[in-house]
């Protein structure tokens, strides 16, 4: 058979994602080209992007099939299951701790910006 999965029966979602990030990416690169090749006739305008990414996408999933990175994609997986992930709960603590630290540090550091500010005019003031 001219076309075989490596071990398709391993990492599937895994490999399904990075399958349809290589197709998203592809297809941003592709509507990018179809606005660079603003001054070309439209077969040339269509023809090109699709033809990249039809490129793009089978050089994507023919890498992703490649046993280095199949294997690395399959134990990431598996890595991935073994997590102890945070419930609700945990992660609107830990996001309401991390905004109301953020808000501290900006108010902070638009406080010591006001006084360099001040500091810095009182100075300029005095030698001029």
């Amino acid at each position: 058979m001219f076309w075989q999965w490596y071990k398709p029966n391993q990492g599937r979602r895994v490999r399904l994602t990075a399958t349809v990030t290589v197709a998203v990416l592809g297809t941003l690169a592709a509507l990018e080209a179809y606005t660079l090749l603003v001054g070309f006739g439209t077969h040339v305008r269509l023809a090109v992007p699709l033809v990249a990414l039809a490129g793009i996408v089978g050089v994507g999933v023919y890498l992703l099939n490649w046993p280095r990175v199949a294997d690395f994609l399959i134990e990431a997986e598996s890595e991935l299951a073994k997590v102890s992930w945070p419930n609700r709960q945990q992660v609107l603590g830990s996001t309401g701790t991390v905004l109301v630290l953020v808000l501290l540090l900006a108010v902070y550091l638009v406080g010591m910006d006001l006084v360099v500010d001040v500091f810095l005019r009182w100075v300029l003031k005095l030698y001029q």
